[in-house]
This record gives structure tokens, sequence and C-alpha cells, in this order.
């Protein structure tokens, strides 16, 4: 078995499974205490031939390797890293390794696609981002301070490369890749957590499963207009904001354990949600969010103590304050947004209002988790009419379908509360473009970008169980 074992220890010898280590712990050879950091490479690499003849093992293996089994067998990898200067890798960074290479393969083929339609007024036109002062241009520049962070992100990019798509194409899909990471390490944490799971994910399965729910996310082709779109960094740089503050935030309900720990989190969770709220406006959701999750998972604990709700009513009211910040400093007046009526731009002659708007995101949703799950005939521009009557039949259908879904994701709650999180999860981050605030464009693909990690998540859950 230690010969198989070491046999495959180029896949696997960076993280050794712990029983394996314990069982073989007496058949380890003496190589470090015969091969002192003084002797160097050669002395080294000579020491472990010996004791690799010694122990009969395959010719295949290698320092790094065995070297690695080894300091497992002895729980001293911190001290043999000082004496031997090997350096270990979590199993964890290869996983994230590979999310880079197949998002790489995915989307190197759109590096050079130039500037379309809305890049010009953003970013070829927008004198703003080509200033010498930047950001104080950009913060007096009218229609444009409740979204500067990614403004100035586009200032960055015309100050280190011009106009020059490629670089504005590589930034895009860099924070693809950071989001498609979240993703990967939100999905391990609920998958570790016994909280969380409920036993729902056998032991072990736990890092497989979250990297394919990031595969689905990263490759997913309905994510294609925000990472390639250039102007639709809105969305994809608001939604790492938003997941590094909700990965924080799961670390605080999960992992951290002393107060400065989770002082730290909270505090960064506080900055990222904020810093989210100043790309897109997406990021109102987050702490309806998180109060979705305590609801789900933690709701016996919260309810249980006066400690607890004294953290719920410190969260509430930081909440409050979190949701106040776009109407404060930027007169956002919500009473005059939802009695407005605007000419829409998806269906010539039609003119939308609350009610028809609401209406027509009926249709909308049940095209978006058409995408999700049947990625055909995307479109960059639809041509979609307002809907006039609740008892159209697309319009019917679709208040049925969402009803269906959210009865499930409630009824569901006993058996696994993490697939009904991610059907909350959709409908609570997609409210905001999909309810009754009327715009222009009543479809976008984009939209759906931060709310898909839901559907993805619950529909690898489901899988996984089949």
């Amino acid at each position: 078995m230690m010969k198989f074992w070491l046999n495959i220890s180029p896949y696997f010898a960076l993280d050794p499974h712990p029983r394996v280590c314990a069982k073989y712990a007496h058949h380890a050879p003496p190589f470090f205490g015969e091969a002192p950091h003084s002797a160097g490479p050669k002395g080294r690499a000579a020491a472990f031939r010996q004791s690799r003849n010694s122990a009969g093992l395959p010719r295949k293996a290698t320092i790094v390797n065995f070297a690695s089994f080894y300091a497992c067998l002895n729980r001293r990898a911190s001290s043999c890293n000082a004496k031997f200067g090997i350096k270990l890798i979590p199993r964890q960074l290869w996983y994230l390794l590979a999310i880079m290479l197949i998002g790489l393969s995915c989307y190197s083929n759109s590096f050079s696609v130039p500037f379309q339609f809305d890049d010009s007024v953003f970013i070829e036109n927008n004198q703003a981002i080509k200033s010498f002062d930047g950001l104080s241009v950009i913060w007096k520049k009218e229609g444009i301070k409740s979204r500067i962070v990614c403004f100035f992100s586009f200032y960055l990019n015309y100050k280190f490369n011009k106009l020059d798509p490629f670089g504005f194409h590589l930034v895009n899909f860099f924070i693809h890749l950071l989001n498609s990471s979240l993703v990967f390490l939100i999905a391990k944490l609920f998958f570790s957590s016994e909280k969380t799971n409920q036993g729902y994910i056998a032991k072990g399965d736990e890092p497989y499963i979250a990297f394919f729910v990031a595969l689905a996310f990263l490759s997913h082709p309905v994510q294609t207009q925000a990472v390639t779109y250039i102007s639709q960094r809105f969305a994809s740089l608001a939604t790492f904001f938003y997941l590094f503050a909700f990965f924080c935030y799961l670390r605080v309900r999960l992992i951290a354990r002393n107060k400065r720990e989770k002082i730290i989190l909270g505090a960064l969770v506080l900055i990222s949600g904020l810093v989210s709220l100043f790309v897109k406006e997406i990021a109102f959701t987050l702490p309806i969010t998180i109060a979705m999750t305590e609801a789900v998972f933690f709701r016996k604990e919260v309810c249980s103590g006066r400690k607890n709700w004294f953290h719920v009513a410190v969260f509430s009211l930081g909440a409050i304050g979190f949701l106040l910040i776009v109407p404060s400093m930027f007169s956002f007046d919500i009473k005059t947004i939802l009695l407005s009526e605007i000419q829409s731009a998806s269906h010539e002659g039609d003119i939308a209002n609350y009610l028809n708007y609401f209406l027509t995101q009926l249709r909308v949703i049940t095209v978006y988790l058409r995408l999700l799950f049947f990625p055909l005939n995307l479109a960059l521009d639809y041509d979609f009419p307002l809907s006039k009557d609740f008892l159209e039949l697309p319009t019917f259908l679709g208040f049925a379908l969402i009803s269906l879904m959210l009865l499930f994701a409630a009824r569901y709650l006993k058996r696994c509360r993490m697939i009904s999180f991610g059907i909350f999860w959709f409908y609570i981050t997609l409210c905001v473009e999909s309810s009754i605030i009327p715009i222009r464009h009543v479809i976008f693909e984009h939209r759906v970008y931060l709310p898909s990690f839901g559907i993805v998540f619950a529909a690898i859950l489901l899988l996984y169980k089949m």
C-alpha cells in the first residue's frame, strides 16, 4: 500500500491523507536526519536516493514528493520547510490554478475584440477617465458618482495602456477569475461546516463539489457578456466586492473563533460592501442576503440568548445605515423613480412604468432561468415588448414558475438548506434590476452574473444526489 501511495504521489503527495500517514508512519526511513541543510542539494539528493532504495520505493519518487509525505507523517511541515527549503503546496491551490487555466482557455480568444456599444460612451469618449486628475474629475462629473470605483478602474486602464482593448479585456478576465475563485471558497466553506452542510455532502467530497460549482460559474456561456463586454465591468467588479464581503461574513460565522479575527473580518465585510455599492447598485441587496443566510442556517442560534439578540440589533442598525448611503449621497428619490414613466429601449414605442415593468420581469426571469439551464440563442440586445396584463399567458406562466421555485425552496429547507439558500440568493440578488424599478432596457444577460451563483450552487447540489 505504501508503494502504491508513493507511486501516485505526484498527484496527491502535497496533501496526503492523514489516515495513510498515521498507518505507515513506522515505515518512514530516517531521510531527514541523514541530510542536514548544510549538505547542499547534492548531499540531500544522495541521502534521499539511499533512503529510497533501502525502503524499496519506486524510482519515480522525487525529493519533493517524499519530503512532503514524510513531513506529513511527523506533522512537522513547517520545520521541514525551514530546514530543507521545501515548500508544501496546499491542494486547494491546485483547484484555483485549474480555474485559471480553464478560464484562460474559455476567454483567450476575446482579448482582441474592439470596443462595442456603450464602450464608446464610458471609455473611448469619456474625458473624465483621460484627465490627469482622474478621481476628482470623475467624482465631480454628474451621473457617474455612484459608480466611481469602476470608472476609476477605467481611468487606471487608460493610464497604463491608453485605448488598447487588450488591457481592458485582461482586467475583466482577471476579475472573472477572482469571482470564480471566491465562488469556490464560498462553496467550500458551506460544504465543510456542519452548521451549513448538515451531512448532505459526504466527508471528503467537499473540495470536489465546490470545484464543480466554481467551474460551472466560470465557464457558463451566460457569463460571456459580463466578461467580454468591457463596459459591463460594472457587473463583474460589483460582484467581486459583493462575494468577498459575503466570504468574510461566512468566515466570521463558521470559522473565526477569537474576537480580534471577528472584528477584522467584520470590518472587511463593511468596507467591501461599501466599495461594491460604489461600483453598481446591485450591492444594495448585500444586507438582505446576509439576513437571509442567518434565517436559513442560523435561525435557532440567533433566537437563543441576549448576546445573539444584541448582535442582531447591531447588524440591523448597520444594514439600515448601509441601505441609506445611496439615497443620502446621490439624491436617490424612490418615490420619483417608482412613479416615473420612461421610454423603453428594448421595444420601440413602449413606455415603462413600475407596474408593466414588474409584469415584464416575470417573463424576463423565465428567460434568465432558461439561459442558465439551456444557454441557447444568447443575445446582446433583445427586442422585448412590455407586458400589458397579468393574465397574458407568458406573464402568468412566469409568475407560476417563480412561485413554484420559491415554494420548493421553502419546503426543501428541512432536507437541504443549501439548495434553498441558492434559490433565495438568485431572487434576492436579481431584485434590484428585475422588480418594480423601471429601467430603459428590460433585459440584459449581464444582470444574471451575480444571481447565477445561486442557481449554479443549487443545481450542482441537486445533481450530487442523483
